[in-house]
This record gives structure tokens, sequence and C-alpha cells, in this order.
């Protein structure tokens, strides 16, 4: 796991974790575990020591009340999703960042269709993009938070860590990764055209009254023939696909969905998904 106290001036992480990110980890740096007792600053707290539970005219709990959903963290200013780096990486839980980070197929199909060139969107201190440039494409990282675009391209990480999102496809000519800071709403900052648009995580963050407005910009910096790739992710504590999954707008709109399987003639969606 790679120790990102070091990028903040802190002390090392005595926790050493395997070097394939996607591995799962055990124990204080598992962000999927259960937690349990009040000596762990991140477990979840429930009942009395539920700062969110629903409370009656004492104070007490509520018996079965569902806490209120936490405030958004807006998605137009740096300075949140600042600190909210810096809290990951003061905790351990920025290690996983890259967890879910599969890239095997989307590389067959880039180089099937003589796709070259990636933007990837809101990819914070993610180091896909790297690994993407080892294999070969050119890369443009577009991201809101200056922190996470100095932390992202401060890292030092070896390749062998890296070729473990390429799955066992061979690197190719290693390309540079330009790292521009920007909203992806403000449609003069890395306009493309571009091969792919690659999105994890981050458009399932927009209210759903945003969101409609944040596809369609990002759409619009697509080429023809094209791949835009949405990755979500469901909580499993939270129950059931979150009703603001990103893949209905593509459904909405009428986008051709595609894997990669088949030729690709136009502008597609590739939709991926995880949980935990």
């Amino acid at each position: 796991m790679m120790n990102f106290m070091k990028l903040l001036g802190g002390e090392d992480d005595e926790d050493e974790g395997p070097d394939d990110p996607r591995t799962p980890r055990v124990g204080r740096h598992d962000p999927y575990g259960a937690r349990h007792g009040a000596d762990d600053p991140h477990a979840p707290r429930h009942g009395r020591d539920d700062p969110y539970a629903p409370r009656d005219s004492r104070g007490e709990p509520l018996e079965g009340g569902e806490p209120p959903p936490r405030p958004r963290r807006s998605m137009t200013e740096a300075a949140p999703w600042d600190e909210f780096w810096t809290d990951q990486m003061r905790s351990g839980m920025a290690g996983f960042v890259d967890l879910f980070c599969r890239d095997g197929r989307l590389i067959d199909a880039m180089r099937a269709n003589r796709l070259k060139t990636i933007l990837c969107v809101g990819s914070g201190i993610s180091q896909e993009p790297k690994a993407l440039a080892l294999a070969g494409f050119d890369v443009t990282v577009l991201d809101i938070s200056p922190l996470a675009l100095r932390v992202a391209q401060a890292c030092d990480v070896p390749d062998k860590f890296l070729l473990n999102f390429l799955e066992g496809r061979r690197p190719g000519r290693r390309r540079r990764v330009r790292f521009i800071e920007g909203d992806l709403l403000d449609a003069s900052v890395c306009p493309g055209p571009y091969d792919v648009v690659l999105e994890r995580r981050t458009l399932q963050l927009y209210p759903d009254d945003d969101r409609p407005a944040a596809m369609r910009a990002l759409a619009a910096r697509l080429a023809t023939p094209g791949i835009f790739f949405s990755h979500s992710h469901r909580n499993l504590a939270s129950g059931g696909w979150p009703a603001n999954d990103p893949s209905d707008w593509f459904h909405a709109e009428r986008w051709p969905v595609s894997q990669g399987g088949s030729p690709i003639e136009t502008r597609v969606a590739w939709l991926s998904n995880s949980s935990g």
C-alpha cells in the first residue's frame, strides 16, 4: 500500500499492504470491514453513540430510526475536496482509492479500435492515470482539488505497482500524464475531444438536479468514435443501488452500451459497477 502520509509531512504508516491495489485488506485499513468499539475513531456509531441518530425530546435515540442524510460535499469548490483527501490520507483509507480499478479490457478495446487519448475526471489521488500512460496512452487528469493533483503527480510508484492495473496486458511506449485543475462544468478546461472519458464514482456524487449537466459536459469532450467509461459504486450498508446511478442518464439518452467486445464505430457508454 502506498504511504501518502509522507506527502503530507507525516510519519510512516506501520501497516504494509500488498503491492496489488485491488487486493482486499484486513484490519483497520480495510474500508469495507466491520468495525466495532468506541476506540476506533472511524467506527460507525449506533444508538446513543451515533451523533446522526434521530432522537426524542429527551435526547434519547428513537427505536429503529434512520439517520438523516449527511450534508453533501460541494462538487464545484476545491476546499472541501482538499479536506476530504487530507482526511483520507491521515486515516489510511487513501490506499484503497484504486481498489476497483481494472483496466485490462478497456486497454484491449482501445488498442483494437486505435483509440489513443484518455481524460480521467475526478480521479483524485488515483494512480490509474499513470498506469494507463504506462500502457501507451496519452492521459489527461481533470480534478477540482489542487491537493489531490499534487499528491497524484508526486507519488513515485514503481512499475510493479502500475502493472497490476493492466491485468497482464503488455505495457506500451510510456506517455506523459497531464494534471489539470478545474471544474468539469467549465467547458474551457480540457475541451478535448478525447477518445475515452473515464470517471470512477464521481458523477454519482452530484445532486440529481445537477448530474445531467455534468454528464453532458463530459459527453461534449468525447470524440466520435469514443468510449464514455462510467463506474458507479454501491455501498452495501445503504441497501440497493442508489437512485442517482449515472447509468440511468445513458439509457434515457439512448446511448449504445458496449464493453469492447465488438468494433466501436460511434460514441458508446461503458458502464461499470462495484459494491462493498
